[in-house]
């Protein structure tokens, strides 16, 4: 079940999918590949073929990558040159790494065939022999070469990937079993079927029907207990995958730093992950922009000892509010002007668990003697009310980092200009923005950690982000003995994305083994 980049993972492919609970890599249109500082080769599958019956080949991962460069791939600044030594070998020339150049690389899929767009395929080639330089007049000519993509209206979309979409509407995608793919044996379903769904409630309905056969989506802890008791053949895993939920801070309405501090010492976080996502993970109190259970990688003992953990402590928190200026009135707090203190929290609509956390952090705010309300909206409209800052505080992810290993992924969130919480909280980190640029270029482990550790303590000490949980996805899915156990390591590549996941683990199938 999803939208339209649900059905992504089924039509298109990667070079390799990532295990990260065994450091693995399965093949898909890649067999194998060798790694080293200046150059990647990737060996490709022989006889994978589109889904219109032309062969696959290395010049088409070429044409892919290339055109990826114009949608702002991060290998930009890192690739020096691709060779095509033979239709089943590519190499990657890197002028730099990072940490995560590897998992960028191997782990996109290949979306476009060779000479599909060729002006955007052309002036790619031109730009990446250029050195992928930063100046005005690239500017415009990388942007007309987007334009041309543009205007290509393909009838639906043609990939190599183990199914084919054959019918496309405004509710649901029909996709059949593509016979010529090279694993086409391990597949033992013919035929798959994505609905589009407006939120979570109705995802709900049709899992205590019976309707679906597989479904990824945040559910309280008593109906997900009602699903499986109803749908005995359901299975539920629920690996971590490296997001987090927390609150943010707009400091444009908020800008004492005590004020904020208070008002993250009166939540009770653990309180507000079991209302809003039991399955996740209780995080501590710091706001470093490194998810919980990455910041052993990357911050040390010293640095999170110098941190000020803001934990549930409601003394603080009132000591907290008068320092930053407030006073209790009969059991209200006001602000300097005699006013009572409003709150409001945004949420973005169909995110039934950011809504939950929400409304508990409401709760507790109006317990506290604070007057909050929440205001959900629309998705289309939550991107212009962040950027215009029409709130006090919002539920949202907190860190996105995904399956990768760097954290500069999700403190991209915090410090790029056009990151959504950076428009959010309207405070800049313009020295802590140069640092995460310059690191996007770096592949020492020791320099990328102690950037991290400076950028993370920027971010603490601001106090603009209280992290609440840790994400698991929960993947409810009907085994029929084509899906491994629950407990299998595999199920930890829902870090790549729920339905890239489940075609993996068919691929991988206990029957295929």
């Amino acid at each position: 079940m999803g939208g339209v980049g649900a059905a992504q993972p089924f039509i298109f492919e990667p070079l390799l999918f990532p295990v990260p609970a065994t450091a693995q890599w399965l093949p898909r249109l890649g067999r194998s590949f060798q790694d080293g500082p200046e150059c990647t080769e990737v060996a490709l599958q022989p006889n994978a073929v589109w889904h219109d019956g032309r062969p696959f080949s290395s010049e088409d991962v070429r044409a892919s990558f290339l055109v990826s460069l114009l949608r702002g791939s991060p290998l930009q600044i890192h690739c020096r040159a691709v060779e095509c030594p033979s239709p089943t070998l590519i190499r990657f020339h890197w002028r730099s790494r990072s940490v995560d150049t590897l998992s960028q690389l191997l782990g996109e899929s290949v979306q476009c065939r060779a000479g599909q767009f060729p002006v955007a395929e052309e002036v790619a080639a031109r730009f990446l022999a250029a050195g992928c330089p930063d100046t005005p007049s690239w500017s415009e000519e990388l942007r007309r070469a987007r334009d041309s993509l543009l205007r290509e209206h393909p009838a639906l979309p043609c990939g190599t990937g183990p199914f084919r979409l054959t019918r496309l509407t405004a509710s649901d995608m029909l996709l059949q079993k593509w016979q010529r793919h090279p694993q086409a044996d391990r597949v033992p379903v013919d035929e798959v079927r994505l609905g589009q769904v407006p939120s979570n409630d109705v995802l709900w309905a049709l899992l205590l029907s019976g309707k679906l056969d597989f479904a990824a989506c945040a559910c309280p802890a008593d109906l997900t207990a009602e699903i499986l008791r109803r749908q005995p053949e359901l299975l539920l895993t629920a690996p971590t995958d490296g997001n987090e939920f927390g609150l943010a801070f707009n400091v444009r309405r908020l800008p004492n730093r005590s004020v904020r501090q208070g008002l993250a010492c009166a939540l009770d976080r653990d309180v507000l992950r079991r209302v809003a996502y039991p399955q996740g993970d209780t995080l501590d109190s710091r706001g470093v922009g490194v998810t919980g259970s990455r910041r052993s990688a990357w911050l040390s003992a010293e640095a999170l000892k110098r941190s000020d953990p803001l934990t549930f402590n409601p003394t603080r928190a009132e000591g907290l509010l008068r320092e930053g200026g407030l006073t209790r009135v009969d059991g209200r707090w006001r602000n300097q002007r005699g006013q009572p203190l409003r709150l409001s929290i945004l949420c973005r609509s169909g995110y039934s668990d950011l809504v939950l956390l929400g409304e508990a952090a409401a709760s507790q705010w109006r317990q506290f003697g604070l007057e909050t309300t929440l205001r959900v909206v629309p998705a289309d409209l939550f991107p212009q009310m962040m950027r215009r800052g029409e709130f006090d505080a919002t539920a949202s992810f907190g860190i996105s980092q995904g399956r990768y290993l760097s954290p500069l992924n999700g403190l991209e969130r915090f410090l790029t200009p056009e990151g959504e919480l950076h428009l959010g909280i309207g405070l800049e980190f313009a020295r802590e923005y140069e640092l995460w640029q310059k690191l996007q270029k770096s592949a020492s482990v020791p320099e990328l950690r102690a950037g991290v550790e400076t950028m993370a303590r920027s971010l603490d000490e601001a106090c603009v982000y209280v992290p609440v949980l840790e994400k698991h996805n929960l993947l409810f899915y009907r085994s029929k003995g084509i899906w491994p156990a629950p407990s299998d390591p595999i199920w930890s590549g829902t870090m790549s994305g729920a339905e890239s996941c489940f075609i993996n683990a068919m691929l991988r199938s206990p029957e295929a083994e």
